[in-house]
């Protein structure tokens, strides 16, 4: 048979464990929203890229290499 008591004690452990989950939910959200805020940076960098004018004042036209890769792993996939 459930006595006053045990509903009582169920009660209290419900009661602790939703305060945990507030607690935890309001701490995580606080701390989402500060690592998004504390960057002195923000934006797309693409915004911020500069391309320097040729000696004329033109803008370049080649495209140029990226070294992305070593030159012997470039001429083995048959680049220059």
């Amino acid at each position: 048979m459930i006595t006053l008591q045990t509903i009582r004690y169920q009660y209290n452990i419900m009661k602790k464990n939703i305060i945990f989950l507030l607690f935890f939910f309001i701490l995580a959200t606080f701390s989402a929203s500060f690592q998004s805020c504390g960057s002195t940076k923000s934006g797309c960098p693409a915004e911020n890229a500069q391309v320097r004018m040729g000696k004329d004042g033109k803008l370049p036209t080649g495209g140029g290499r990226s070294n992305l890769f070593p030159k012997g792993m470039r001429k083995k996939m048959g680049g220059k």
